[in-house]
C-alpha cells in the first residue's frame, strides 16, 4: 500500500499500520513461568593433548633475507624519520624508496607461481 506523505500519521494509525504487517506471522509463544533451563557440567574425562614436535624451519637464502629487510626496513625508515622530525640527509629517503621497490620486485620476482592445474588455494 503506497504512502500519501501529506497525510498525518499518528501513533494509533502507527500501530494499525504496524499490526497488520505483523498480523501474518501468527501468535508469539509464552514463555513458561517459574522454569528456567541452567546448563549443568558434565564430568567428562580430561584428555592431554601433546602436539607432535613441528618440523624445521627450511633455511632462508641471503637473497630473499635483504629483499625482506629492503620492504620492511625503506618504510620504517621513513616513519622514522617523519615521527621524529630530524633533519635527514637528502638522499636517505630515495635510498628507502628504492630499497622498498626493489625487495618487493625481487620477492615478487622470485615467488614461487601457481600449478596451472590447482584449483584452490596455496598454503
Amino acid at each position: 500500500m503506497p504512502v500519501d506523505p501529506t497525510e498525518d500519521w499518528t501513533q494509533d494509525k502507527i500501530s494499525a499500520a504496524f499490526d497488520d504487517l505483523v498480523a501474518g506471522y501468527g501468535p508469539r509463544p509464552e514463555p513458561t513461568p517459574g522454569v528456567v533451563v541452567r546448563p549443568e557440567f558434565i564430568d567428562l574425562p580430561v584428555e592431554h593433548f601433546e602436539p607432535a614436535e613441528p618440523e624445521p624451519l627450511p633455511p632462508v637464502d641471503r637473497i630473499n633475507r635483504f629483499a625482506w629487510a629492503g620492504v620492511l626496513g625503506g618504510p620504517a625508515m621513513l616513519l622514522l624519520i617523519t615521527l621524529t622530525g630530524s633533519a635527514a640527509p637528502g638522499w636517505l629517503a630515495p635510498l628507502a624508496v628504492g630499497a622498498f621497490v626493489a625487495g618487493f620486485a625481487t620477492l615478487v620476482a622470485r615467488g614461487k607461481g601457481r600449478d596451472p592445474d590447482d584449483d584452490g588455494a596455496v598454503v
